[in-house]
């Protein structure tokens, strides 16, 4: 879903995370998105609705993409991004090879 700067400006006070590709390109050299791609739990969605947030018909511009998560990005303490294992997973079907390149290259950062 696609959310205009204007309205982004009302969850800045949130905390949340930067996902999708815009938080892979943080983890490896993928190029940043167009839009840049954040996360947000349910319960934070449901809070930006109530302050006026309204999903765009199309993205414009300036839009934000937000991912609506089943469960908290938070999982990481500390990050501005949300964790790499979690990231991983939401992008494993991607059926674009950069981000594929991208995940390997993550991927060959951990333990796992």
């Amino acid at each position: 879903m696609f959310i205009g700067q204007r309205q982004a400006e009302v969850t800045e006070h949130r905390s949340n995370r930067i996902a999708g590709q815009s938080a892979l390109a943080r983890y490896s050299l993928l190029t940043e998105p167009k839009w840049p791609v954040y996360a947000m739990s349910p319960a934070a969605w449901k809070a930006a609705m109530n302050a006026g947030i309204r999903e765009l018909p199309e993205p414009e511009v300036s839009a934000q993409e937000w991912e609506l998560w089943s469960y908290s990005p938070e999982l990481a303490p500390g990050a501005d991004t949300v964790d790499p294992l979690s990231l991983t997973l939401s992008l494993q079907e991607s059926p674009d090879e950069r981000v594929q390149l991208a995940l390997d290259e993550l991927n060959g950062q951990f333990p796992w």
